[in-house]
């Protein structure tokens, strides 16, 4: 059975439609739920991008995902939140330049090579932040404003 693609189209305008109009009609829990469960998706999505077309296992995928989380916890200050149009550039930028390094240094290998390279990198931004006190230790970053 094979579709059309103005079916495919409709469908996507669809779905689109729902995700705009979900914040508007359903409680806090499901917009948030719906926003980590796109976020997720994306994730997957940038993996299989790497993984499936490229052929590159890399270890170091979601250490890129932690960085912007904590570029957006770094840049959240004591008594407000975030500015998203302030925070997001900065996390891509700094996500960018250190992807760029440690893509330069694990590009040169190939094979289990390139999964032992990367597979190391990340660790060492997983101890970077996990153990030192950049990124609150064990504990993490707290980022203490509560939204409204």
């Amino acid at each position: 059975m094979t579709r059309s693609p103005s079916a495919a189209t409709s469908l996507l305008v669809v779905l689109l439609g729902l995700a705009v109009a979900l914040p508007f009609v359903a409680p806090g829990y499901y917009v948030q739920f719906a926003s980590k469960a796109v976020l997720m998706a994306m994730l997957a999505l940038s993996l299989n991008l790497v993984v499936g077309y490229g052929g590159m296992v890399s270890m170091c995928h979601a250490a890129f995902f932690g960085l912007s989380g904590y570029m957006l916890g770094f840049m959240t200050a004591d008594d407000a939140g975030a500015s998203v149009w302030l925070a997001l550039p900065a996390a891509v930028l700094v996500v960018a330049a250190v992807a760029a390094i440690i893509g330069a240094l694990s590009l040169r290998t190939r094979g289990i090579y390139f999964i032992m390279v990367t597979l190391a990198f990340g660790e060492m931004l997983f101890y970077l932040f996990h153990d030192t006190k950049i990124g609150g230790d064990s504990d993490g970053l707290y980022v203490y404003f509560k939204p409204e």
